[in-house]
Parts: C-alpha cells; structure tokens; sequence
C-alpha cells in the first residue's frame, strides 16, 4: 500500500490498459485509473433493474422504521409479535439490499431473489386489492414495481449480463 495524500492505494491490483503502470501516484494527473479492456460494459437496465430494487429496499427500510416507531409510540396489543415483526422486516430489508447490491456485480443468483421479491410483493398486493379496503392505492404501488421487476429480469440484456461465465476447461 503506498500513501498518497492521507490515501491509501493499492498499486499492485490496478488495472490498467497502459503499457506501463506508474508506482508512484504522485506521477498520475488523475485518480481515476483507466478501464481495463476485458471489463465488459453493463447494460443500461441493469441499473434501471437495480434502481427498482434500491427503491424497494428504501420502501422496506421505512417500513421496518415505521414499525419500529410504532412499537414505542404506539399501543401493541402483543408487544413480541410487534418486535417479532419489525426484526422479520429488518432482515428482509436487509436482504433485499444484498440482492440491489449483487445486480450491480452481475451476480448469476440475482434472478431468482428477485423474482422471489417480486412475487411476495404479488401476493402482498393481491391480498390488499381483494381485501376490498380503502388501501387499494397500496395495492397498486405494490403491484407496478413487481410486474415492472419481472419483466426487466427476463430481458435479454438482463440476462446476458447476469448470466454465469462459460467454463472452459
């Protein structure tokens, strides 16, 4: 590692489409290193993809703020169930974030945890739209990002970029 104003950088990882790599950092104009050509570019609906879960992650993260909010303001009629509730709603919360974070890698394994996302995200907005509640509005804001979700999976630009690298042996 090598120290260049308080930064500290790792020279020997760089990669770089130059003939010659500079050790020194002071000798570079610039911090941003150039992109190595074998990196592949990713498609623009892979961050429209994880734009979409992104948002569902900060919707769940309010969620899970707001049932926790209601634990102590509120007047649970079964405070272990309230808790038990806010902690299931913390880890999918957090769960769903691996999946936003793992789209932006290209990870082969995001297809399915998103569309397991989006189906529990169905039938969230099924039972809400049948329930025949003045909360169908709800309904529909569940509903749009998870057909929105399943479609973007299945395009073809999506699945080339998440799809597992051919083994040549």
């Amino acid at each position: 590692m090598k120290t260049y104003l308080g930064l500290a950088h790792n020279v020997v990882g760089v990669k770089s489409t130059s003939h010659r790599l500079s050790h020194d950092l002071s000798q570079i104009n610039s911090f941003v290193w150039d992109v190595a050509v074998s990196e592949k570019t990713k498609p623009a609906l892979i961050y429209v993809l994880f734009g979409l879960i992104l948002l569902e992650t900060a919707a769940l993260a309010a969620g899970t703020i707001y049932l926790g909010i209601e634990i102590f303001i509120g007047d649970p009629s079964d405070l272990g169930s309230a808790v038990a509730y806010t902690v299931t709603a913390l880890i999918f919360t957090v769960l769903v974030g691996v999946v936003a974070a793992a789209v932006l890698r290209g990870r082969p394994w995001v297809r399915g945890a998103s569309i397991f996302i989006a189906i529990l995200q169905l039938l969230l907005a099924y039972s809400i739209l049948v329930s025949g509640q003045s909360d169908a509005f709800v309904g529909w804001i569940l509903l749009v990002p998870s057909v929105a979700l399943i479609v973007l999976v299945f395009t073809p630009p999506v699945l080339r970029a998440t799809a597992r690298p051919s083994r040549e042996d």
